[in-house]
């Protein structure tokens, strides 16, 4: 706490910057020790992002899932597949 009784801000980092220092470690290029002196951080912090970087890195090679668009275009061309199919069918009586 600072000398007016409130906690110093929290600093933020940036996705880029966490992806940065992960790789440094997880490459060995350097340690958590080495990377939390340079940057003013706690190493285990840095191991909390290890730990989140590899729970996540799996979902980089999982399909994206479908946009509203294209749930919305799947619907449409079933409905157009639907309605010439009941127009087939409606010929196929007339013409008898």
């Amino acid at each position: 706490m600072s000398k007016n009784g409130k906690s110093p801000p929290r600093r933020t980092y940036s996705p880029e910057f966490k992806v940065k220092l992960v790789l440094q470690l997880l490459t060995k290029e350097k340690t958590a020790a080495e990377l939390a002196r340079e940057h003013g951080l706690r190493d285990t912090q840095i191991h909390v992002w290890r730990q989140e970087f590899l729970e996540r890195s799996a979902r980089v090679f999982a399909p994206d899932p479908p946009s509203q668009e294209d749930r919305k275009l799947a619907n449409l061309e079933r409905l157009v597949g639907q309605q010439s199919l009941e127009i087939a069918i409606l010929k196929r009586a007339l013409d008898r």
